[in-house]
């Protein structure tokens, strides 16, 4: 038998949640509320809302935008749970597209 010491495979446990995922997540979801509201405010008075419901939307747009480059950046680090990683990347690629949705929309009706 040999006496070399065997190597052992330990990994390091994963760290349960990534704050910055979920942080990620919350402003994203927030966006999606905020898109609802002008949406239902916009149709509620018949498309005559004022420029600071667009002033508003647009803020929410490049919320969703930078929580969806947050989510990406954390999506790639190994150290966090899976579950937290998804999580911070899915929220904020659906609140982006819809938001992208939703401006495509306007430039195509008019």
């Amino acid at each position: 038998m040999s006496n070399r010491r065997r190597r052992r495979n330990t990994t390091e446990p994963k760290k349960p949640f990534s704050t910055t995922a979920y942080v990620a997540a919350g402003v994203a979801g927030a966006s999606l509320v905020i898109c609802l509201g002008t949406l239902l405010w916009s149709y509620s008075v018949a498309g005559n809302t004022p420029r600071l419901a667009g002033g508003i939307s647009m803020l929410a747009f490049v919320a969703s935008v930078l929580s969806f480059f947050a989510g990406a950046g954390v999506f790639r680090n190994q150290t966090y749970n899976r579950k937290s990683r998804w999580i911070g990347l899915i929220v904020p690629a659906i609140a982006f597209v819809v938001w992208i949705g939703i401006y495509v929309a306007g430039l195509v009706i008019g």
